[in-house]
């Protein structure tokens, strides 16, 4: 493969008794795309962030925050999301999502879990809004 066609990333992971750290790199071509995120858990309660920015690509950055609350089999959790897009003729755009979902474990590695999402992505005047059910299952 020609030099210029080489792809590769990086990445590292501090993990610590109730927190971890992770900072990544790729690159493909002339793009390349640094991760940054983290995750701190205080008793029942958990809180994580990450943060992309990339370059030569549409989609510039990418910042995001989420928190989850467990209660015996109940976990609930939410979420943010932001992207900024380099869109041609200079009408740079931010697309947010919000989302909030509940999972209940049944016990064997199945898990019942649901959510809704909200985000700006598809101007359709009707709100871009979804959601779901479905069972996770752990091998």
């Amino acid at each position: 493969l020609p030099s210029d066609k080489t792809a590769y990333s990086l990445a590292a992971k501090y993990d610590g008794e109730t927190w971890w750290a992770a900072l990544g790199y790729a690159k493909h071509d002339e793009a390349d795309e640094l991760s940054l995120g983290a995750e701190g858990t205080f008793g029942a309660f958990s809180v994580k962030g990450v943060y992309l920015d990339y370059s030569d690509f549409a989609l510039t950055k990418t910042y995001g925050l989420g928190a989850a609350y467990k209660m015996d089999a109940f976990t609930v959790e939410a979420f943010w999301r932001q992207d900024e897009w380099d869109v041609p003729a200079g009408s740079d755009r931010k697309f947010d999502a919000y989302g909030i979902g509940v999972d209940y474990d049944l016990g064997g590695g199945a898990v019942l879990s649901a959510g809704i999402i909200d985000n700006d992505y598809l101007d359709s005047g009707n709100g871009d809004t979804v959601a779901d059910l479905g069972i996770k299952f752990k091998f």
